[in-house]
């Protein structure tokens, strides 16, 4: 019993410690998910690329920097997984049994990362690197000691350039992005881990990479002088590409999204905002945040669908520092983190 119990948690953990576990894209920008999403008319920040390139064209000095996003879904499954690796060096193998069944699908997290090539008033190049995976089952079979695995996972590394500036004598701006997707990857497995360490597939395994693709997105903003009111609007994924993986049927439709917002600053240390993203479709939702300056140090907050957002941000001579957090769920947080340089 005990040596099954231990090839079983050692495999299931390099199993999953070796995948790469996530629910869905993660939206980057650490600012802008700690005001709730309500950035399309803000947008002024080196997270602009995503959410409104003609905020690009607002930002004054040269930038570089990166951001990490991170959704997580079911943390009590991954709280599981510490306790079963702790379990299982104290040799306490009937505890190791227990949480064999106490873990839950679905589970995952879901990493974004941004890295900012440069970013100027009027051009920038920016990676986002995104992934996407979800388990559907983890079942742990007590007559075969054996546990059923379902998972599939998908990422994507699109590169922007993005070309922003004001028109001529007018309070508009405008920007786009030309995404090219330089890599996909996609990977779907249905297994059963046995004692003996060997994997039976109940389902054959895929792997599949996909054809670079382009993509574009466009953006506007509308500055009313003398209000400290500022409209937005941004297409993403205007013609909709689709993106094909070796090996599979069914391709990865990237939908055409419109997102509209309204931001009010009454002075330069106060900033509120409000989105509406999916502004067609029966899935629109709606987004709210705030953003008091305390010069050294911001505070922020928000609603994102109905779900509160927070976060604060640090500016330190040429650097500065956000954090962002959300709980969807109880056992659903996101967190991101970023870290920018002006020069």
């Amino acid at each position: 019993m005990r040596r099954y119990a231990k090839l079983l948690v050692v495999g299931v953990l390099v199993v999953i410690m070796g995948s790469k576990f996530a629910v869905a894209f993660t939206s980057p920008g650490t600012r802008a998910l700690s005001m709730g999403g309500a950035f399309t008319a803000v947008a002024d920040d080196m997270s602009c690329v995503f959410w409104n390139p003609a905020g690009l064209s607002k930002i004054e000095n040269l930038r570089t920097g990166s951001s990490l996003s991170m959704a997580v879904r079911n943390i009590e499954s991954w709280k599981k997984f510490y306790e079963l690796a702790d379990a299982l060096q104290k040799g306490e193998y009937g505890k190791v049994l227990d949480l064999l069944n106490e873990i839950e699908t679905p589970f995952g997290v879901a990493p974004t990362l941004t890295l900012e090539g440069f970013v100027t008033p009027r051009l920038a190049l920016t990676a986002i690197p995104q992934m996407e995976t979800e388990v559907f089952k983890f079942i742990y079979d007590e007559r075969t000691f054996s546990i059923e695995v379902e998972d599939k996972e998908t990422l994507l590394v699109p590169l922007y350039l993005t070309i922003a500036t004001q028109l001529p004598q007018s309070s508009f701006w405008i920007g786009g992005n030309l995404k090219y997707f330089i890599y996909g990857f996609k990977h779907y497995s249905h297994f059963q881990f046995l004692p003996t360490g060997e994997l039976y597939e109940l389902d054959p395994e895929q792997i599949g990479k996909s054809k670079p693709i382009f993509s574009l997105d466009g953006g506007v903003l509308y500055e009313l002088k003398g209000t400290g009111l500022t409209l937005g609007m941004e297409v993403r994924d205007v013609f909709e590409p689709h993106i094909k993986f070796e090996n599979f049927d069914k391709e990865l439709t990237l939908s055409r999204k419109i997102n509209v917002g309204l931001s009010y600053s009454p002075n330069p240390q106060i900033i509120l905002s409000a989105d509406v993203h999916n502004l067609f479709e029966k899935n629109r939702t709606f987004h709210f945040g705030t953003e008091i300056n305390f010069y050294l140090m911001k505070l922020r907050a928000g609603l994102s669908n109905g779900v509160f957002t927070w976060g604060l941000g640090v500016d330190v001579g040429f650097f500065n520092l956000d954090f962002g957090y959300s709980k969807e769920k109880e056992n659903n947080p996101l967190i991101s983190i970023a870290l920018g340089v002006n020069i």
